[in-house]
């Protein structure tokens, strides 16, 4: 399964900031669905990038007309008066599984802590939905105090909170990420890997002192694949952002490369 992906309609003006080769190209659920086959990914977890409301509406209609699009993760203002109603509408489609807030966005490093958030942080954790968390590093700090307030709610640190790949620089990013991870409600995707410009094999090599310390704190219990689609489109193709999230995790075993590949995701989202 691929836990991160994302579809743009460039009839709606809607676009994915710097995830396009062309500025008028689309990427639909029938431009993925063969890539997925050609790799053996049979399932996909779609996010959405944008937050106008339309376009969560749009995404839940399109993921509804691709079978193998097993979820949505749709845009949700956690701070907005009008929270819990946009919610309660979400939640009547069937493929909604979690929603997402971006903190990078955000100032304060403990935003996410915001009295004005918590009403919807209670209603995701009531309604048994994830919390995908666009985060860097900067608000990690806060992430195990906001875990332990909502115990029953799943939170998946996107892109492995950014770190500094390209700067080799592992702290203070590994410690959070083990204080993250200390948490048993609290998951990580190994997605938005690759740089375009640079080296795949060169990244890859890169990349394994950043996904070592994640297998060995969250274990492949809490960790799944993402590719980032269509971003990843302009660093490498498909099969091998795929190919370079194996090898930046492995060694594994066919159990543990299973639950990467899918079943971690399938916990975490609770798909049937």
């Amino acid at each position: 399964m691929d836990a991160h992906c994302a579809f743009r309609d460039p009839a709606r003006a809607q676009s994915l900031p710097g995830a396009a080769p062309e500025p008028d190209a689309a990427f639909l659920p029938g431009h993925l669905a063969p890539l997925l086959e050609a790799s053996g990914v049979e399932r996909a977890i779609v996010v959405q990038t944008h937050p106008p409301d339309e376009e969560g509406d749009w995404l839940l209609d399109a993921a509804g007309a691709a079978p193998f699009v097993a979820g949505v993760v749709a845009w949700l203002d956690l701070a907005s008066l009008d929270a819990l109603a946009r919610l309660e509408s979400l939640a009547r489609h069937p493929k909604l599984k979690g929603v997402r807030c971006d903190a990078e966005r955000e100032v304060a490093n403990d935003w996410l802590l915001r009295d004005d958030l918590q009403p919807a942080l209670r209603a995701l954790a009531e309604r048994e939905l994830t919390l995908d968390l666009a985060v860097s590093t900067r608000h990690l700090r806060r992430l195990p105090e906001l875990a332990a307030r909502y115990p029953r709610l799943r939170f998946v640190i996107e892109h492995m909170a950014r770190p500094r790949v390209d700067l080799g620089q592992t702290e203070p990013w590994g410690t959070m990420m083990r204080a993250a991870a200390a948490c048993p409600n609290v998951w990580c995707k190994v997605s938005g890997l690759l740089t375009p410009g640079v080296s795949v094999r060169a990244q890859t090599a890169r990349l394994r002192s950043f996904a070592a310390p994640l297998v060995r704190t969250f274990g492949f219990e809490r960790l799944m694949f993402g590719s980032d689609w269509p971003a990843s489109a302009q660093a490498a193709p498909y099969d091998q952002t795929l190919a370079a999230a194996i090898e930046a995790v492995g060694p594994a075993s066919d159990a543990q490369l299973r639950r990467f590949l899918g079943a971690a995701a399938a916990e975490c989202y609770r798909l049937d």
